[in-house]
């Protein structure tokens, strides 16, 4: 008798915790949020800025890996300081031709740093930092970053946001 009980609650545990699996929460299921969602009032909230950044298109050939936020970063106006953010980006392993400053995808930094500016509230300055080799390590070294494109808050072309952005 205690072994059929147990049995039929060994069961009935393990067909709940399947059925709870099948929730908005199981991998690659969740959807993500609009970019609108991702609004923050500060350039210093770490994992918003990540998440923002997650949701902007990749240049073409490039991969970001790394970012720095105020004096942490070489790049930008140091006047600027501690309201400035830096996205590097490395070479994509799959990358055959090694883009040149010419070749860089302005448009699509445009594009990013107008939504950082729109969700971000106190950021001023943005600053893509590119370097021409593929990341070897886990270690940020500023100095093989040898591209750069920088943008101020006043400069950009700010995207219309509304509950729907996408």
């Amino acid at each position: 008798m205690k072994r059929t009980l147990f049995a039929m609650v060994l069961v009935l545990s393990l067909v709940l915790l399947l059925v709870s699996c099948q929730g908005s929460y199981a991998p690659g299921h969740q959807e993500d949020p609009p970019l609108s969602a991702l609004h923050t009032p500060y350039i210093g909230d770490h994992m918003a800025v990540s998440r923002i950044l997650a949701q902007l298109p990749m240049p073409e050939g490039w991969a970001q890996r790394f970012t720095a936020m105020g004096n942490a970063s070489d790049f930008g106006s140091p006047e600027l300081a501690p309201y400035t953010l830096t996205v590097f980006y490395h070479l994509a392993y799959d990358t055959v031709v090694v883009p040149t400053e010419d070749a860089l995808s302005i448009a699509v930094f445009e594009h990013n740093a107008g939504w950082l500016f729109a969700l971000i509230d106190s950021l001023m300055e943005v600053t893509f930092a590119m370097r021409t080799t593929p990341l070897d390590g886990n270690e940020l070294l500023q100095e093989t970053y040898t591209l750069y494109w920088s943008i101020t808050r006043e400069d950009a072309v700010l995207p219309e946001i509304n509950d729907t952005t996408e």
